[in-house]
């Protein structure tokens, strides 16, 4: 497995809208190797963390360049106050308690 790490600071004025579209984007990974996302918000700083898990590299860089995304991932920008960068690392462990994301959801 591999993880994916979107590193950005979003306008403060946006933030909060921001933070609603996000997740709406997800399903469109849904069948195409996304395993888990995660979005971390520092709202004093507006710095944002998008964590994605994906079942390989392959299907990371697959969805990064499908054609039909680009209008989504460009409808985004507006949202950035700097140039989003991304790390990747491989995910040799992980641990889900999954009966207690069931009580938070």
């Amino acid at each position: 497995m591999r993880g994916r790490i979107m590193h950005v600071t979003v306008k403060k004025e946006l933030l909060d809208e921001a933070l609603k579209v996000w997740p709406t984007y997800t399903p469109n990974f849904f069948g195409r190797g996304l395993i888990a996302s995660f979005m971390m918000v520092d709202r004093d700083t507006c710095q944002v963390r998008s964590v994605t898990i994906w079942d390989s590299q392959e299907s990371i860089t697959k969805n990064e360049n499908r054609p039909e995304l680009a209008p989504m991932f460009a409808s985004f920008e507006k949202y950035y106050a700097d140039k989003p960068y991304w790390l990747y690392f491989d995910l040799p462990a992980w641990w889900i308690d999954s009966e207690r994301i069931k009580e938070l959801i």
